[in-house]
């Protein structure tokens, strides 16, 4: 993710990236188109929601630009607010069942009502790979394992409280899978974020996402996504207080989140994507951070 002064830099690498593909310049045995070269997927419809861990099983090389507001519930220790996150994740496709992952960094502003100080700062960075163990585009089918390592580089806090930055990082082991028929597409996700150290939270999770070419090009999606801590932090004790996704408050009992969103995808170009999603956080209550969110992204991929 980027602060607004690198806004404009961040526009003219897209542009230029997406005016020279990666491909072109580099020769074998890298294969950067992956799964969507020759004899691969013809349609990619990637999930919207849940950015950092809904990892689509497809492998791609590809920028993804992302925005989104999140509305803090009026109940919370804030009074509410808002938070503003901006990002851009990159995917380079070794082969096309081996890829790279650099899919957590970003930037985000906090804008609490009342109690806590305003905020903003980096998130941290996450790096991995994942490979496809099963590969049958004829079939529309795939399955891909993964793992990251989240790097503890980030600086946002709230007041004493830091948000990221803290520990000596994190795991994320996943497996995501796919399947498509016909205009239909379904997909899951599931996985765990494993801290290294006692002051972070550990969580499964569960993502869900169908959709539907409607029109050619044009896809509405309903998203599923489920967040189940096992193990809080010890940096709040006594604590329920809940981030979700966006941040870690260290409770010492975290609460279970679970979010529905619609949306939709639409391709305007054939390497450019744009996906737009309202996600709504059903178990909101005063601990979690989250009572909706509207998210925006950009996938160009080569």
């Amino acid at each position: 993710m980027f602060p607004v002064g690198q806004k404009r830099s961040l526009a003219g690498f897209l542009i230029a990236a997406a005016a020279f593909p990666l491909h072109s310049a580099v020769a074998a045995p890298f294969d950067f188109s992956g799964s969507l070269g020759e004899g691969g997927f013809t349609r990619y419809v990637p999930p919207v929601t849940n950015p950092i861990f809904n990892e689509t099983p497809l492998i791609t090389t590809e920028i993804r630009p992302i925005y989104f507001r999140q509305k803090i519930p009026s109940d919370f220790p804030s009074g509410g607010g808002d938070i503003d996150v901006v990002a851009a994740q990159l995917r380079v496709a070794i082969t096309n069942r081996l890829g790279f992952l650099a899919t957590t960094d970003g930037y985000a502003w906090a804008d609490f009502d009342a109690a806590l100080p305003d905020s903003s700062g980096f998130a941290d960075l996450a790096v991995g790979l994942k490979y496809a163990v099963v590969y049958d585009p004829s079939a529309g089918e795939v399955l891909t394992l993964g793992l990251r390592y989240t790097l503890p580089s980030g600086n946002l806090d709230v007041g004493t409280i830091d948000l990221t930055g803290y520990g000596a990082g994190s795991l994320h082991i996943f497996a995501s899978g796919l399947k498509q028929s016909g205009p239909w597409q379904l997909q899951g996700n599931v996985g765990v974020q494993q801290a290294l150290s006692g002051d972070a939270t550990s969580f499964a999770y569960g993502s869900a996402h169908v959709s539907y070419e409607i029109l050619p090009g044009l896809y509405p999606l309903a998203e599923l996504n489920v967040f189940l801590p096992y193990d809080g932090g010890d940096r709040l004790p006594g604590s329920q207080l809940t981030g979700v996704d966006v941040a870690d408050f260290g409770s010492s009992d975290p609460k279970n989140s679970v979010t529905v969103a619609g949306g939709l995808r639409y391709r305007p170009a054939e390497n450019v994507i744009l996906g737009g999603a309202f996600e709504y956080n059903v178990s909101e209550s005063a601990d979690h951070l989250m009572e909706w969110r509207a998210m925006f992204d950009a996938v160009i991929h080569f």
